[in-house]
């Protein structure tokens, strides 16, 4: 077992808030419809600053790959592997590039990418070393909140329209990333495959309480 599941919720609780719009950008809620909103929750209802819903928007960036695009769900080796992409054809591959995680582990940069290959969309994780990215332009990646899922089918990205992840098999405590399109990412371990996990699953299927203490 690489990380104990307790110790993964502290540490998101602690860090606080999630990666979203860009820092200082005003957005309006998606719950209660309040406008202006500067933080990272709703000061209205607590509602989390959604996560970007277009990742060619100005809080994303396009880089070229440096290397074939090898991939983890979440920041960390100890995650489960979508897969390698671009092995043939990296030089001419661009991928958005929307956050950045620091691996305590291996004293290194992960970054959030989210790409196609072969007319399937995935959004993960790889070292930046792959990337040729500006690391200080991009925020960091924090947790929002923390619950439990129900069993359910997963994406690896906010909606059916990204590649399908493994299925939930049964009820999970979680950790809560990102909220998009109805959408909920989470990160959760899996004593059985002994591996952790970050995927999307439908918000319905989520009970996250939110971490609004840390508006910041």
């Amino acid at each position: 077992m690489k990380r104990i599941m307790a110790c993964i919720l502290a540490a998101a609780l602690l860090l606080g808030a999630a990666c979203a719009l860009g820092e200082g950008q005003s957005w309006t809620c998606p719950d209660c419809g309040q406008t202006g909103n500067t933080g990272n929750f709703c000061p209205n209802c607590a509602c989390p600053r959604p996560a970007q819903t277009a990742v060619s928007s100005t809080s994303a960036y396009s880089a070229r790959l440096r290397m074939r695009l090898s991939t983890r769900s979440g920041p960390g080796t100890y995650f489960d592997e979508p897969g390698s992409f671009f092995s043939k054809d990296w030089q001419s591959a661009a991928v958005w590039v929307l956050a950045k995680a620091w691996d305590y582990d291996n004293d290194i940069w992960w970054v959030l990418v989210d790409f196609s290959e072969n007319g399937t969309r995935y959004r993960a994780w790889t070292g930046l070393k792959r990337v040729d990215v500006n690391i200080d332009l991009l925020p960091e990646y924090y947790g929002i909140g923390q619950g439990t899922v129900d069993p359910t089918d997963t994406w690896r990205g906010p909606g059916e329209n990204y590649a399908q992840g493994p299925r939930i098999t049964h009820w999970q405590d979680v950790v809560a990333y990102g909220r998009e399109n109805g959408y909920i990412e989470i990160e959760y371990y899996d004593s059985d495959q002994d591996m952790t996990y970050r995927v999307w699953v439908p918000e319905n299927k989520t009970s996250i309480d939110y971490v609004t203490s840390m508006d910041y």
